[in-house]
């Protein structure tokens, strides 16, 4: 099994195991950052913005409780990294959970204090240790910095910091922003400087439908936002090209409801707040005969690996190979070990890429196998 550490943009796809496309019967995308490329720094500039008026005006923050430090080398390994809730360190854990590089406040903690604090793994728990699975998860990490920053600072109000508190206020603020909030509002007004297509994609995707290919599409936007973007990225032949989209999905809740149901509303392949279940029996295709292409380990590839389809993983880090983002070193390697998000990406992933275009490049009745398996993509 190729290390994700090791591979280039020359290694268009990394096969952990072997997939048969004559096999697969239907194939399903996420939207963002999968079929839409996003404008992160401009996007997330936004949303932090708006997060922080929101916390304000609704969670009794201060102004004066904010000191952002923003570090441009966060987004390029952000999908590494993790919130230690009990210390209100940021972190990132090499495969086995241990902490091999820290920040406390914005601020780097050096080795001897690292260890001192994190003596033992982190555990795999929701309460204890949030991990950032997402290019929109970088101001979940600024601004929870910002409040502990300004708490060190002594600049913040006099209320103790409980991490856990922040950390879930901040989150459900940038929700707020991003579902019910004015950032999309914003993206919708000027689309095509905030998203882009993955070139190529829209033909290709005819291409493997024209080859017998049932193609739909999961994601947790709504459908008025989710229409604006598919008209963006795909062009209006998105309401042929797909047998079904599925909006407002709330994954990975998505894959958690076992037994089909009648859809809660439906507008012609537009099925919102459905379930894998649902759309399976809308496609006609099952378990292992299905393949579902995103970019979320939490939200996408763990849960759809789980429920039984097969999966790739869209990880755009793997295009810079082992260079290092600042501070963090590369998303793969943690100290002289893998990194956790690595581990994920190995154990989640039948196969890895890092756009999409390098799987749709591939004929759709092609045998994709791991290395030393035989043929290759």
């Amino acid at each position: 099994m190729a290390h994700p550490s090791k591979t280039s943009a020359t290694a268009p796809l990394v096969v952990n195991r072997p997939i048969d496309l004559r096999a697969i019967d239907a194939v399903g995308f996420d939207l963002d950052h999968t079929l839409a490329i996003y404008d992160d720094a401009a996007v997330n500039a936004l949303a932090m913005e708006e997060a922080r008026q929101l916390l304000v005006e609704h969670r009794g923050y201060r102004e004066r409780d904010f000191s952002v430090a923003v570090h441009a080398g966060d987004a390029a390994t952000a999908r590494a990294l993790a919130i230690d809730l009990l210390h209100a360190h940021v972190v990132k854990l090499d495969e086995s959970r241990r902490v091999r590089v820290a920040r406390l406040a914005g601020l780097w903690l050096g080795q001897r204090d690292i260890d001192r604090t994190h003596p033992e793994r982190l555990p795999e728990r929701d309460d204890l240790v949030h991990p950032l699975s997402s290019a929109f998860d970088v101001p979940t990490m600024w601004l929870f910095e910002a409040v502990t920053r300004g708490h060190a600072s002594g600049v913040a109000s006099a209320r103790a910091l409980d991490p856990t508190r922040v950390c879930r206020d901040v989150r459900q603020m940038l929700d707020h922003s991003h579902t019910r909030g004015e950032l999309k509002r914003r993206l919708v007004r000027d689309l095509e400087r905030f998203v882009s297509p993955v070139a190529g994609s829209a033909e290709r995707l005819r291409e493997w439908r024209r080859a017998g290919k049932q193609l739909f599409v999961v994601t947790n936007s709504d459908l008025p936002f989710a229409t604006e973007v598919l008209d963006r990225v795909i062009g209006p032949t998105w309401r042929t090209l797909f047998e079904v989209v599925s909006t407002s999905s709330r994954k990975p809740a998505f894959f958690a409801a076992a037994d089909a149901r009648t859809p809660t509303a439906a507008n012609g392949v537009v099925l919102e707040g459905a379930t894998a279940s649902e759309l399976e029996a809308r496609l006609g295709a099952r378990g292992e005969r299905v393949l579902y292409v995103g970019d979320n380990a939490r939200a996408d590839i763990g849960p759809a690996r789980s429920f039984g389809w097969k999966t790739v993983h869209v990880v755009a880090e793997l295009a810079a190979g082992e260079h290092s983002a600042e501070g963090w070193g590369s998303p793969f390697i943690a100290g002289a070990e893998p990194s956790w998000f690595a581990r994920v990406v190995n154990e989640y992933a039948d196969v890895v890429c890092d756009r999409v275009d390098r799987l749709l490049s591939v004929e759709p009745d092609q045998r994709l196998a791991a290395p030393g398996g035989g043929e290759t993509p």
